[in-house]
């Protein structure tokens, strides 16, 4: 399983992907957006970045939302290297991902060979088991039942974190038992079978600093 956990791309983060993907040169991608959007913006700005970057042409858009196909999605899926969870809103997103029983199928992607997810702000959020901190940067925790996300790890993220959120999260992380691992707009969280950066994190209200 190799997962990468951010609050928005760069080139950072790309070095980690490739280095772990074979054929690096007929790579294809899939982006799921949070919400379907009208001008298709941020895709457009997905496939611009890695077509102008990497020379990378096969990237597609699976949206889960109003523009949802069902057998286009099923059909692309499989074929995908990569798969990015957009940022947005949370509970959205993953509202739509339950309404369509998507899941199972992006936990099943996880699993297989020379796959990556990279879960991009909300969508880095809905790779843990909860998604509460996600309604809590959007403005208030709403602790609503409908909050479980994929748990594809066993920590829960912060992305777009600076100090002035230090207050938030230790009451946060007072009340969770969960490790919380906090990442600003610059640093990267990589997980996968064989290794594990280092990243800096909250734990039952103390802060561990374990960068490199």
């Amino acid at each position: 399983m190799n997962l990468l956990f951010c609050s928005k791309l760069s080139g950072k983060n790309d070095q980690g992907v490739f280095d772990l993907l074979k054929d690096n040169k007929n790579l294809k991608i899939g982006y799921i957006p949070s919400a379907t959007s009208a001008d298709n913006k941020y895709f457009k700005q997905i496939k611009n970045y890695y077509r102008q970057n990497y020379k990378l042409r096969d990237i597609i858009c699976l949206d889960v939302d109003k523009n949802y196909n069902k057998e286009y999605f099923y059909n692309n899926i499989s074929n995908c290297n990569i798969l990015i969870l957009s940022g947005g809103d949370t509970q959205y997103f993953l509202n739509n991902l339950k309404k369509r029983k998507l899941l199972k199928v992006i936990k099943a992607f996880a699993r297989g060979r020379n796959r990556f997810i990279i879960g991009i702000s909300a969508g880095g959020i809905i790779m843990t088991p909860r998604i509460n901190i996600g309604e809590m940067l959007d403005g208030a925790e709403k602790n609503s039942k409908n909050n479980k996300g994929l748990s594809l790890v066993d920590f829960e993220f912060f992305p777009h974190f600076n100090k002035n959120y230090n207050d938030l999260i230790k009451k946060y992380s007072l009340r969770n038992k969960r490790k919380i691992i906090i990442c600003s707009e610059k640093d990267v969280v990589f997980v996968n079978n064989k290794n594990k950066n280092k990243y800096d994190y909250y734990l039952r209200g103390r802060y561990y600093g374990n960068k490199e």
